[in-house]
């Protein structure tokens, strides 16, 4: 195991470390898997070709308040990238790459989980979830 970290820049403006530097010098190091504590930029790019490249087992957090908001919250943040990728393809990597989304509570109890598929047939470019586990609590009246 090999633990890397972010680093801001100097006072002069030079030495910074992004997380997607990170991702990137990590694919070099040939691991079996990846673990990123949460994709907020660009990284989810980079995170996204790992897990289309053979490094099953990889993990990666992203914040939203449901399955189906993280799925668009990881669409915009590929966006955000600056590359003028198309919103098809964006889709269908996102569906290749991911195989479960575990929606987690505030404290940390599993609420949901799903598995994301693309659906692109008839010129469809959606992705479905198909739901594993869903935890819902009664109650009392």
């Amino acid at each position: 195991m090999v633990r890397l970290e972010t680093r801001p820049p100097n006072i002069e403006g030079k030495g910074e470390v992004t997380q997607r530097d990170l991702v990137k010098n990590s694919l070099r190091m040939r691991p079996d898997r990846i673990i990123v504590g949460e994709v907020r930029g660009g990284e989810v790019l980079d995170m996204f070709q790992a897990m289309n490249t053979g490094h099953d087992g990889s993990l990666s957090t992203v914040h939203a308040n449901s399955p189906r908001d993280a799925l668009m919250r990881l669409e915009t943040l590929v966006a955000l990238t600056g590359l003028n990728i198309p919103g098809t393809f964006i889709k269908k990597y996102i569906s290749s790459a991911l195989n479960v989304i575990l929606h987690l509570s505030e404290w940390w109890m599993a609420v949901e989980s799903c598995q994301p598929s693309g659906d692109y047939r008839h010129g469809r470019d959606i992705i479905t979830m198909q739901e594993i586990f869903s935890f819902e609590q009664n109650r009392p009246r």
